[in-house]
């Protein structure tokens, strides 16, 4: 992968290890500790021959706990090319049954671009979402908690014939109806727009919550509350 590309996969592997940018911020904090561009050019340097679909496999299966997560996130780019290279020995083995089968092995490439069956899991068989428990923080936010979220993932299978395959019928596979997949970004705005997706699938309206809290005020002992 180029640097572009890398920064891609940086991108959604701290979105499915949320405590990864606040671990590399405290790398750099103190007189003498090295910059966090000087740390992720060694990951880049580290992870510059695996291509960018085979690195987000690795972190989708890393997630869910598919393959081991390294003690210490300094250790992940050794993981994620520790998985590449197994999988470029057994690209072709059709006997092969291990966690590399369920993920895309041979991408097709057009015009320097990868093309997915699935554009949802780009192949990888899996999607990362936030949490069951981040989903009840966001409905206490709705209520008017004024507690901070925890914003943690989880992974699952995609509804794709790859996540299918992967779940056999045993692993929790994605619906659209209760699942809020995972920005890229981690900023305000994608989170933002996390509990408004939330909200909407879980049928928890902003306006009728704020009805409902106005209506209360007016006349407590007259109204219904929603919740």
């Amino acid at each position: 992968m180029n640097r572009i590309e890398f920064d891609e996969w940086y991108r959604y592997h701290c979105a499915a290890f949320s405590g990864l940018r606040p671990w590399m911020q405290k790398q750099s904090e103190g007189h003498g500790a090295p910059h966090i561009e000087s740390i992720l050019a060694h990951w880049f340097n580290s992870l510059r021959d695996v291509d960018l679909a085979v690195a987000k496999s690795a972190t989708s299966l890393m997630h869910a706990g598919d393959i081991e997560e390294p003690k210490g996130y300094d250790r992940h780019p050794a993981a994620i090319r520790a998985f590449a290279r197994k999988g470029q020995r057994r690209q072709g083995d059709s006997s092969d049954t291990d966690l590399w089968s369920h993920c895309r092995t041979h991408p097709e490439l057009r015009n320097g671009e990868w093309r997915f069956t699935c554009i949802r899991c780009e192949d990888v068989g899996n999607v990362i979402i936030w949490s069951v428990d981040t989903l009840k923080q966001i409905i206490a936010h709705l209520r008017g908690s004024d507690k901070l979220i925890k914003w943690t993932t989880q992974a699952v299978c995609c509804d794709c014939e790859f996540g299918r395959r992967k779940s056999g019928g045993k692993l929790s596979v994605y619906n659209p109806k209760f699942h809020t997949i995972v920005p890229m970004s981690g900023d305000e705005e994608s989170k933002q727009e996390a509990i408004e997706q939330a909200a909407h699938n879980l049928g928890v309206e902003l306006q009728l919550v704020a009805a409902s809290e106005q209506q209360q005020a007016i006349a407590p002992n007259e109204c219904d509350v929603p919740f």
